[in-house]
């Protein structure tokens, strides 16, 4: 107890009273006193609101109240009630367990009070006082401590039979995490066993060395699985890292949920094994350096390209498989970006000791810690060789193309410069080769009307026969510059009803009444009108006008595809002998007499050249005595 001055509230109406106690008390030797003295319980209830005594010295019988019905005041005003020692006259003991149960530390009779009894009671009741509320101050610290941890924590003592052997635990205080935590299921117990919660595992096995921990005196610290069951019935599996220490005839209990921490360090390593996996069985190769740059870490892959090891590898020595070429400028840019913190991205070459160059596309990140400071690099390399390869290749046929596309230039220009040229030599031809057979028309005309009634038969027939072949020189010649034209006179594309144009093309031609022509289901189309139309014209001209009798019947039809429409044409004249198929598309080649003034054997020349201009190809099918088939396929668009 320290020597520091003690405040005592007296509280008697008596004077002598107050006095004798005052001299007690200020005789002490161990301790100093304030006194203060208050003759009613009115007035004590006011000085002990004023002074805060660390004592009450209190007269059971007061003129306005008794001791009970001060103390009933004082706990209604007060929220730190002092320690009072009760006096009466009257020593009954039913007023003194009155006054106990009131909150008195201690009870004197008046007269069976000296000095000596008087200090004692009063110094043991402030020592107590001041013991009990460290005591109070040290539960609070401790309750505060252990109920603001997220551990769970808890006291147990232990229940032994009569040979002195334990068989459970009671349990002495739990804290808010513990009686929230399933592990004991303790919400609804506070003096449950512990055995009985923690039996629930096989063999008993944690209720064993809690009972090892106590007989022993060493802590036990280790992880346990529980198996607890769900509201659903369903049993999960919770691991909990468990401290145990002795206290007593018992321990202390310090536990908590590790199993959420288990699963992530389960799925770490299983993260970690797959990405080691991954890293081994990467087709790039990987490589990991520290901050300065220095390789720490190169995958399998990396080696095979490079063909150093990880020894040959770590630190500066990677650059040994650069290019020899590419060294320098590789080690810079590298060592430059890992200074800087920047990402590095380039394109470089590897040369094995065996030679063996591959180029590779280089591409490293930065990889930082916990604490968002830069830990070094993680990087890999591509093997692009085909492509840099295919890039070389690529870039030689495009040399080539430029060429090729130079000289097609260079020939497409000539062409149309003989084209032009053909057109200009067309037109003289035909300019000048016309004049004269006009003239000779017209002489032979002029012959014929001055020696008209004097020419004999076979002079007459002479003539004719002169007049018949200038004719069919001029048909020659209009057909030369028609087959010249085609494919260089391009028409825009139109609608066209085949159809209609069909139609149009028979009541052009007039062919004789006994000739039927038969039209089928045709298409609609976009395409040049008057290429087509020159199709159709020739082809059924030649079918009218090759037919052996003036009877007969001509057949068109054609099959829709999806792109095309494959027309076919077929009579039922005489028909083309098989070794003569291939020569109606040739130029000038007429199967009939040559005499014929209206064929010049240019005209399937003509439709050939037209159809293949436009992507399509043209067929003929005929037998002698079986009539003739031409069939040809037509676009049905045309840009």
């Amino acid at each position: 107890m320290t020597s520091s001055e003690k405040i005592v509230l007296i509280v008697d109406d008596n004077l002598d009273d107050r006095y004798t106690y005052r001299r007690y008390l200020n005789k002490d030797a161990i301790n100093t006193y304030q006194i203060i003295e208050s003759e009613t319980g009115e007035e004590g209830l006011e000085f002990n609101h004023k002074n805060n005594p660390d004592l009450i010295l209190l007269d059971y019988l007061l003129p306005d109240m008794d001791g009970l019905e001060f103390i009933r005041e004082l706990k209604a005003s007060c929220n730190n009630l002092p320690p009072i020692i009760m006096l009466t006259g009257e020593g009954t003991e039913t007023v003194a367990v009155d006054a106990m149960k009131a909150g008195v530390k201690d009870y004197l009779v008046k007269g069976k009070t000296n000095a000596e009894s008087l200090r004692f009671a009063v110094r043991s009741v402030i020592e107590q006082t001041r013991l009990q509320r460290l005591a109070e101050r040290t539960e609070n610290r401790f309750r505060v401590s252990v109920e603001n941890i997220l551990d769970c924590f808890g006291i147990y003592t232990s229940v032994r039979d009569d040979n002195n052997r334990i068989v459970s635990f009671c349990t002495d205080y739990l804290n808010e995490a513990a009686c929230k935590n399933n592990l004991f299921d303790l919400q609804q117990q506070t003096n449950q066993n512990l055995c009985q919660s923690i039996a629930s595992h096989p063999n008993f096995e944690l209720f064993e060395q809690c009972c090892q921990v106590i007989e022993t005196g060493k802590p036990l610290s280790k992880e346990h699985v529980f198996c607890l069951e769900t509201s659903q019935r369903k049993i999960v599996a919770k691991i909990f890292e468990i401290r145990i220490t002795k206290l007593e005839d018992g321990f202390v209990a310090v536990w908590r949920d590790i199993t959420e921490r288990k699963q992530i360090e389960k799925a770490l390593q299983q993260s970690e094994e797959n990405f080691r996996v991954l890293v081994t069985q990467a087709p790039v190769g990987i490589f990991q350096t520290d901050c300065q740059g220095d390789c720490v870490f190169v995958n399998p892959r990396w080696i095979e390209i490079t063909g150093l090891s990880l020894a040959e590898a770590k630190g500066k020595g990677w650059s040994k498989a650069l290019h020899p070429e590419d060294r320098e400028k590789i080690h810079h840019e590298w060592y430059e970006a890992t200074r800087n913190g920047r990402e590095f991205a380039l394109e470089y070459r590897f040369k094995s000791p065996e030679g063996k160059v591959t180029w590779v596309a280089g591409r490293a990140v930065a990889i930082y810690s916990d604490r968002q400071e830069r830990s070094g690099y993680f990087g890999t390399v591509t093997n692009i060789t085909e492509r840099k390869q295919t890039e070389f290749l690529l870039k030689q046929q495009r040399k080539q193309l430029i060429k090729i596309n130079r000289e097609l230039k260079q020939i497409t220009s000539l062409l149309t410069k003989r084209n032009r040229e053909l057109d200009e030599f067309v037109y003289i031809v035909s300019h000048d080769l016309k004049a004269p057979l006009r003239a000779i028309t017209n002489l032979s005309t002029w012959i014929e009307e001055d020696l008209e009634g004097k020419l004999d038969d076979a002079t007459q027939k002479n003539l004719e026969l002169l007049k018949s072949r200038v004719k069919r020189m001029q048909m020659f010649i209009d057909s030369l510059l028609q087959y010249s034209r085609v494919g260089r006179e391009q028409t825009p594309a139109e609608t066209v009803v085949v159809r209609d144009l069909l139609v149009e093309i028979v009541d052009s031609l007039a062919p004789p009444p006994k000739l039927a022509i038969a039209i089928g289901k045709m298409p609609t189309l976009n395409t040049q009108k008057i290429a087509l139309q020159q199709v159709f014209t020739n082809l059924i001209g030649n079918a009218i006008k090759h037919h052996h009798t003036k009877e007969g019947a001509i057949e068109i039809s054609v099959i829709d595809e999806e792109d095309s429409c494959y027309f076919s044409i077929t009579d039922d004249g005489p028909g083309i002998a098989a070794e003569h198929h291939e020569k109606v598309f040739g130029i000038f080649q007429a199967l009939s007499s040559s005499n014929s003034a209206e064929n010049t054997g240019i005209g399937l020349s003509i439709v050939k050249k037209i159809v293949e201009e436009r992507g399509g190809a043209i067929e003929l099918d005929s037998q002698v005595g079986r009539g003739t088939t031409f069939r040809f396929s037509w676009l049905k668009t045309t840009e």
